[in-house]
């Protein structure tokens, strides 16, 4: 069996257009979270 794997752009606009194309045929998802840069953000969400 084969598996693809799509990276979807975390830019809002990007990540509609490429989640729209792809949902139909996904069978699972996997989410990410950069660790390293949410501490850095972590303010700009508070």
């Amino acid at each position: 069996k084969s598996l693809q794997i799509v990276d979807i752009p975390g830019h809002e606009r990007l990540r509609y257009k490429f989640f729209d194309k792809y949902k139909s045929s996904a069978r699972g998802l996997v989410y990410v979270i950069d660790s390293v840069t949410i501490q850095k953000d972590i303010r700009d969400v508070a």
